[in-house]
């Protein structure tokens, strides 16, 4: 009896360790060109796909909408649009160091930057990021 309960015991073990989450492999950043590389400096607007939200980094203040108004405030209401493990997502926008009201391109945005709700869907978007070198950085 002894005997069944250690093989019961290392099966249960070996099966565990085979079992495995989902992962993503992602891409050395190092391996990309210096061209492809963007400077922090030529940021100022993230934008949150699943929130359609966005941070300026400027003014340090989130631009949302609450009730089809757009209000700026330093945090972003925990239940904001719902809870989904990708709302912390954010693309960064490229060229708009001068531009004050980034939410008057949300519709470009959107299309751009679709959101994504599902595993299978970020595999999709990081496996096509992968093919066309552009890195996702996690935080």
């Amino acid at each position: 009896m002894k005997t069944v309960h250690t093989l019961l015991i290392i099966l249960s073990l070996l099966t565990i360790s085979l079992v495995k989450g989902q992962q993503y492999e992602f891409e050395n950043s190092n391996d990309y060109s210096a061209q492809e590389k963007i400077t922090i400096d030529s940021i100022r607007y993230f934008y949150y796909p699943n929130l359609e939200a966005y941070f300026d980094t400027k003014q340090t203040v989130y631009i949302y909408k609450v009730e089809r108004e757009w209000v700026r405030k330093a945090t972003i209401p925990s239940d904001y649009r719902g809870y989904c493990i990708y709302n912390n997502r954010k693309e960064a926008l490229i060229g708009l160091l001068e531009e004050t009201n980034p939410e008057k391109m949300i519709d470009q945005h959107k299309k751009e930057f679709p959101p994504i709700f599902t595993a299978k869907q970020m595999k999709f978007k990081l496996d096509k990021d992968k093919a066309s070198r552009i890195s996702y950085s996690s935080e």
